[in-house]
C-alpha cells in the first residue's frame, strides 16, 4: 500500500516560515524567498503545501551570513 500523508503528519521539530522570518531579524517575506533562491537559506521541507526548516540548519546559515557581513 503506498504512503498518503494523513493530517497527523508530524511537523514538530521543525519551524515555520513566519518563524524563520523572526528569527532573521523579521525580514519580510519576499526577503525570505529571495535568500532561499540565492542560497543564503537552506530550501524548506513541504508538508501539506506549508514550508517548514530545521531550525539547526537555520541557525547555521544565519550564523554563518552573520560571519560573511
Amino acid at each position: 500500500m503506498p504512503y498518503r500523508p494523513t493530517d497527523t503528519t508530524p511537523t514538530e521539530g521543525l519551524i515555520t516560515a513566519s518563524q524563520v522570518r523572526q528569527l532573521a531579524g523579521g525580514i519580510c517575506q519576499m526577503t525570505l524567498s529571495r535568500w532561499v533562491k540565492a542560497g543564503v537559506l537552506p530550501p524548506p521541507l513541504f508538508i501539506r503545501r506549508r514550508r517548514y526548516w530545521p531550525p539547526a540548519k537555520i541557525t547555521a546559515a544565519l550564523a554563518g551570513r552573520g560571519e560573511a557581513a
